[in-house]
C-alpha cells in the first residue's frame, strides 16, 4: 500500500515543481524586460546634458523599486505553484477517466481557470477603478456613455485567455515531464491501439473521434450561450452610473438635476469642466433639506481643469435627490457630475460566471481545432 502514496506524492511534487519553474521563469522574464527598460532609460538619458548628472541617480532610484515591485507578484508566483499542483492531481484523476475526456481533464480545467481570472481581475478592476475619485480617463459628463462596454473587454480577453492557457499548459507540460524522469515517476500509461487492430477498430475509432468532435462542437455552443447570458447578466448588476454636466452663471444662477442614488458601494463627485469664477455644489432631499455639500468648485482664468471633488452619500437612504449648483462669483461655468453606485458581491460573482462561460467557450474551439487537424494529420498518414 505504499507504493502507490509514494508515487501520489511524487507525482504531484513534480506538478508542484513544474509549476515553480513556471513561475521562476515569469519573475526572470519580469527582470529582464524591467532590465531592458532601465538599461534603455540610462542610454537615453546620459546623453542629454541637463539630465546627464542625474540620469544614474534615477537608475538607482529604479533599482531601489524592484524588490517591492517583484513582491507585488507573490499571489501570481504561489498561484502559479498551487495551479502546478492541481494540474498534477488533475493528470493523474484524468487518467483513470474513460478517453478522451480523461486526458483533457487538465487543459480544459486550466483553460476555465485562466478565464476566471482574467475576466474576474479585468471587470473587477474596471467597476473598482469607478470608485476612485483620483482616477483619469473620461471626464465626469461623459462618464456614463463612454465607459467600456462588458462585450468589448470580453473580446479583448477571449485570445488573451487562449493564449494563456495554451502557454502555460505547454511550458507547465514541459517541466513536468522532465521532473517526472528526475524524481523516477513512470508516464501514465495510455490505450494505444495496436498497429494490426484491423478494419472494424479502425471504423470504430473513426466513429470515436467523430462522436468526440461533436462534443467539443457542442461544448463549444454551450459556452457562446453562457457567455451571451452571463455577460447579460453582468451588465444587469454592474456598477451604475449617472454623469453629466451642469450650468451657473449669473443670468441662471441655479441649475439642477434629480439623482437617485442606490447600493451598497457609493460614490458621487463633481468636477470644474470649463468657466471663471465660483460656483458651489449641493445635495438636497425629496424634502429640500441639503444632505451633501456644499463643495466649492472653482474655476480658473477660464482654463479647462478636471479637478475632482466628492460629495458624501455613503449614509444616505436610497431614493431620490437633488444635485444644485449655485453661483458664487465670476462668469461661473459648467460644473460636471456623476453618481456612482453598485454591490460589490454580485458584480464579483457576475464576473466569475463570466469568466466560466469564457473559458467553456475557448476550451471547446481549441480542443475542437485540435481534434479537427489531429484526425486531419491523422488520415493524411
Amino acid at each position: 500500500m505504499s507504493i502507490p502514496v509514494v508515487t501520489a506524492r511524487r507525482v504531484i511534487g513534480a506538478g508542484v515543481l513544474a509549476g515553480l519553474c513556471v513561475a521562476l521563469s515569469f519573475i526572470a522574464a519580469l527582470v529582464l524586460m524591467l532590465g531592458v527598460g532601465i538599461a534603455w532609460q540610462y542610454a537615453f538619458t546620459s546623453r542629454i546634458p541637463v539630465l546627464g548628472d542625474v540620469a544614474w541617480m534615477a537608475i538607482e532610484a529604479d533599482l531601489a523599486r524592484l524588490p517591492s515591485f517583484l513582491l507585488s507578484w507573490a499571489p501570481a508566483v504561489i498561484g502559479l505553484i498551487v495551479l502546478g499542483a492541481m494540474l498534477a492531481g488533475l493528470q493523474r484523476i484524468g487518467s483513470r477517466l474513460p478517453a478522451p475526456w480523461g486526458a483533457q481533464l487538465a487543459p480544459i480545467s486550466l483553460t476555465l481557470v485562466i478565464g476566471v481570472a482574467v475576466l474576474w481581475l479585468i471587470l473587477g478592476n474596471a467597476d473598482a477603478e469607478l470608485y476612485r475619485v483620483e482616477a483619469t480617463g473620461e471626464t465626469l459628463p461623459s462618464l456614463a456613455s463612454r465607459r467600456p462596454a462588458t462585450w468589448n473587454l470580453v473580446l479583448i480577453m477571449l485570445p488573451v485567455i487562449f493564449g494563456a492557457s495554451g502557454g502555460i499548459w505547454a511550458y507547465w507540460t514541459w517541466w513536468e515531464r522532465r521532473w517526472r524522469h528526475w524524481l523516477g515517476v513512470a508516464a501514465d500509461s495510455t490505450d494505444a491501439e495496436p498497429l494490426d487492430a484491423g478494419s472494424s477498430a479502425w471504423f470504430a475509432r473513426r466513429q470515436a473521434t467523430s462522436r468526440w468532435r461533436q462534443q467539443l462542437a457542442a461544448l463549444s455552443v454551450v459556452g457562446a450561450a453562457a457567455l451571451t447570458l452571463s455577460v447579460a447578466g453582468f451588465d444587469a448588476v454592474r456598477t451604475r452610473v449617472t454623469s453629466g454636466e451642469l450650468w451657473a452663471t449669473p443670468d441662471a444662477p441655479i441649475s439642477a438635476a434629480s439623482i437617485s442614488i442606490d447600493g451598497a458601494r457609493r460614490l458621487m463627485m463633481v468636477e470644474n469642466t470649463y468657466g471663471e469664477g465660483r460656483v458651489q455644489a449641493l445635495l438636497r432631499d425629496a424634502a429640500g433639506t441639503i444632505v451633501g455639500g456644499p463643495v466649492d468648485v472653482t474655476f480658473v482664468d477660464s482654463a479647462v481643469r478636471f479637478d475632482r471633488s466628492a460629495l458624501p452619500v455613503d449614509v444616505l437612504a436610497s431614493g431620490r435627490y437633488r444635485l444644485e449648483v449655485q453661483h458664487l462669483s465670476g462668469r461661473g461655468g459648467r460644473v460636471g457630475f456623476a453618481m456612482i453606485g453598485g454591490d460589490a458581491a454580485p458584480v464579483t460573482m457576475a464576473a466569475i460566471v463570466v469568466g466560466l462561460a469564457a473559458g467553456t467557450l475557448v476550451a471547446g474551439l481549441s480542443q475542437l481545432f485540435g481534434a479537427v487537424f489531429a484526425a486531419r494529420e491523422r488520415w493524411a498518414s
